[in-house]
């Protein structure tokens, strides 16, 4: 079973969305620290992992989310990579005390803003590090949970170096 499996190659994350991810993580220096903001069935975090067995995952939900640690287990991967944080997103990225190589926000599709406050902001995603949102979309489709694109317009982000966007997944990288 690989990421791929996790999904029906659109919901909840398509496969090139999944190809995206994995192309940004190949990019990161060893033993790369990545915070995926929006556990879920872990698609993006196994994505990370297969691409990167190397990479420590902080994994950020308000819910436990334990399909993702059965999600990895299934895929082969190494789930011990994998920490969880239970909670909100935001109040974590005030106090966190690392500094990210990747930060991939999929959680509160109302306020990413709020994210790219206490993530970005706050300078907790490394100089050179990357910055990737998913559910990008200017027009947001019925069965979407919601739409980050107001927030990452009026970002920080938007003076940022657009990476790409593949779909619903828009990256960037930190100034040097």
């Amino acid at each position: 079973m690989t990421s791929y499996d996790l999904t029906d190659g659109k919901e909840p994350v398509s496969w090139a969305e999944i190809d995206y991810l994995k192309e940004l993580a190949v990019g990161l220096p060893p033993n790369p620290l990545i915070v995926n903001i929006g556990a879920a069935t872990g698609v993006s975090t196994c994505a990370f992992l297969e691409t990167r067995p190397d990479a420590l995952i902080y994994s950020i939900d308000v819910d436990s989310c334990e399909q993702e640690f059965a999600n990895a287990r299934a895929c082969g991967l190494d789930a011990t990579r994998i920490l969880r944080l239970l909670g909100d997103s935001k109040e974590f990225g005030s106090h966190f005390p690392l500094r990210c190589d990747l930060l991939f926000v999929d959680g509160d599709h109302w306020n990413a803003a709020g994210d790219i406050e206490a993530w970005v902001k706050t300078g907790r995603v490394k100089a050179g590090g990357v910055v990737a949102l998913h559910d990008y979309q200017e027009v947001c489709a019925p069965n979407n949970p919601g739409s980050v694109y107001s927030d990452v317009q009026a970002s920080c982000l938007m003076s940022y170096e657009k990476l790409g966007e593949v779909e619903r997944v828009i990256a960037f990288r930190m100034p040097e």
